[in-house]
Parts: C-alpha cells; structure tokens; sequence
C-alpha cells in the first residue's frame, strides 16, 4: 500500500488550506437541508411511510455521518504541537455554542408563542423545562427518549455528540497519534467493522416504533443513531485518516471511488435492515471522501469545492445547519401546519425555505458567528 502512497511533508499538512472540505461542508449541509424541506415538512399529500423522499432519509444521515468524520479530521490535521485543554475546549466552545445557544432561544421563543402543532416531524408545541435545559447544555442524547433526543431545536442532536467529542479529543488524539503508521489501516478497518456490527447487535432491543420516520424501536434508534460514544468511531475514523496522509500512509483513491460504492449502497436502501439506514451502511465510504478531497488540494488541485461561492457557503454551513429547522418550521405554520399541497405549490413551498435558510444562515455566519470566534476564541494577551 505505501509504495503508491502519497507523501505529504509534515510542513505542507499543516500550511496548505484544504478549500475542498470547506465546499465539501456546504455539500453536506445542502443535502440535510434538503431533506428536511421535502420530507421532514410534510408538504405533499403522502403517507410517511410510503413517501418516496423518504429515500432522502439515508442520504441525509450519510451527509451527518460525513460530518462527524470531517470534525475528527479536521482537528487532528490542524492539531498544535503544543496545547492546553483549557485552549481547546475555549476554541471548542467558542465556535460551537454561540450559534446553539441562539436558535436554543429562537426556538423556544416560537415553542411558547405557537400552540398549533403542524405535521412537520419533531415540532411539538410547548416547552417542558427538564428538555430545553438539557438541550442548552447538549447533554439530550445521553436520555434514551426521543422527546428529550429531538427537543427543542431537535437537529442539534449531532451537535451534543459533538460536544461529547470535543469534551474526550484532548484525551483520545494522543492515544491515537501511538498508534504505529503500518498500523493505521488496521485500526480503521476495526473501527469500520465496529460501526457495522453495532447496528446489527441493536435489534436486540424490542419497543414500539420511535416515529413515522423511525420504524423501529426508541433504544435501537438511540443506541444505533444518537449515543455519542456509538458516533465517536466515526470521529475517531477520521482522525486516522489525517495520520495517514501525514505519515504518507495514504494511498491514490481518487474521490468517485468512495462516493460509487456509496451509490451502490444507496441502491440497497430498501433492501436494508432499518438500522443501517442511519449512517452505518454509508459510513465507511463516506469516511475515505474526506481525505480523498483533502489529497487533491495537497496535490495542488481544485474543483467546483474550491470555488470562493462553495466556501463562503461552507464556512455559513454550520450556521446554515442550525438555522434552518426553525426557519423551515415557522415556515410550515405561516402555510399553514396541516395543510398539504400540490407537487408544484409544495416545492415552491420548500424552495423558498431553502433559499431563506441560506440568506440567514450567511448572516448569521457573518455577523455572530464569525465575529465571535475571531474575539473570544483566544485569550487577549494582558496589556
């Protein structure tokens, strides 16, 4: 494997810019979006569970998957040589909670104002405190229930695995960085069988189904999908896969590689166990786009990722990720919450969530989020 392996100089890792993944954010981003405006809204006269978008379902847990694999590759790659917790877990929170912290409080806000509830799913009406506390600390999904998993603004779920991979990285990274270079693969191998295997070791688990969307039980659901240690392989799959190109452990993949086997394994999509359907069967392929782009940038090369729209937008993408369930769900009650719609007024519908989810989302990246980082993500040096 190594004499086709790419050697990347331990200086060049660390200087050049890697655009592709910042695009590559936005292209996540995007699709999640989608989904959510065309499935989760529930525009059209459908039954959930014969919807044919639903097929965007494994589509968008792959796109999350991916992302839980870009942090953990993201962060070993621009690692300091020398750091503390303390100036981690700042940067770390820093950039993460200001943005959760205010769609916490948009939502909340619409969640006592609103009391009709609409047939978007995860948008009950009311605010139980217990919930929205522990969905302001990112501490939800450590309770097996999906009313707490999904409260509030139930797409930051992710964000407190996140959260949870932040809190161990500075304990885990060193661990990792032991790991011999001839034995990188190997590892990965581990972690990618272990991310399959677990979902199968769920159906175990018996209950009535989680939700319309969700055909299976609350504990499978949480175990396979929104328990932060289940999540952290994939965290852990990419910062192995930082190591290898920086030990020049890689080999050429060129980036449709990956992306055909996840197609081909999108076309099982109904086939598959219910559990696969919620990242583990696209995690593996997924994990080996991110560094595939990342190689193509060391190499010098560039793609529609690259271009300055592709990473304005994927700098917005974390903005654009929290912003756009509450934009889409104040949306569904100003048409109307239980109403549904014709295929041509329902996507007209869903367009103009996507393109108000966009606006703010790059305001908001723009004049909160951004801002915020560049004063308070490094302590000011006394005068």
């Amino acid at each position: 494997m190594t004499s086709t392996a790419i050697a990347v100089p331990p200086a060049a890792t660390q200087q050049r810019r890697l655009t592709a993944l910042t695009g590559y954010r936005f292209a996540l981003a995007s699709t999640i979006l989608f989904t959510h405006t065309f499935y989760s809204m529930q525009l059209f006269h459908t039954d959930p569970a014969k919807d044919p978008l639903a097929l965007s379902v494994p589509v968008g847990t792959a796109a999350v998957s991916s992302f839980f694999v870009l942090s953990g590759f993201v962060l070993a790659w621009s690692a300091p040589a020398s750091d503390t917790f303390r100036a981690f877990w700042r940067r770390r929170a820093v950039k993460v909670y200001p943005n959760h912290a205010l769609t916490w409080l948009a939502t909340v806000i619409f969640l006592l104002v609103v009391t009709t509830p609409s047939l978007m799913f995860g948008t009950d009406v009311g605010v139980d405190a217990d919930k929205a506390i522990l969905n302001l600390l990112l501490l939800q999904n450590w309770v097996p229930r999906m009313d707490y998993i999904g409260s509030i603004n139930g797409i930051s779920w992710s964000v407190c695995c996140e959260a949870f991979f932040y809190a161990v990285f500075p304990f885990l990274f060193p661990v990792l960085q032991r790991i011999p270079a001839q034995r990188l693969w190997h590892w990965f191998a581990v972690l990618g069988a272990l991310v399959v295997v677990i979902p199968g070791l769920t159906y175990l688990l018996e209950g009535p189904d989680a939700a319309p969307w969700a055909r299976m039980p609350v504990a499978q659901i949480w175990l396979a999908y929104a328990f932060p240690p289940t999540r952290l392989l994939e965290f852990m799959m990419g910062i192995l896969t930082a190591r290898m190109i920086q030990t020049g452990r890689w080999p050429h993949i060129p980036v449709w590689a990956p992306l055909l086997v996840s197609g081909l394994i999108f076309l099982t999509t109904p086939v598959l166990p219910a559990a696969y359907l919620f990242g583990a069967a696209e995690a593996v392929p997924m994990a080996l786009v991110v560094p595939a782009l990342a190689t193509r940038n060391l190499a010098g090369q560039t793609g529609w990722l690259d271009r300055p729209g592709m990473v304005l937008l994927g700098n917005a993408s974390y903005a654009l990720y929290l912003c756009h369930y509450p934009i889409l769900r104040v949306l569904r009650h100003v048409v109307g919450p239980q109403r549904r719609f014709a295929w041509w007024s329902g996507t007209l519908i869903g367009l103009v969530g996507m393109a108000m989810s966009l606006l703010v989302a790059v305001l908001v990246y723009t004049y909160f989020e951004d801002p915020i980082v560049r004063r308070f993500s490094r302590r000011r040096a006394s005068p």
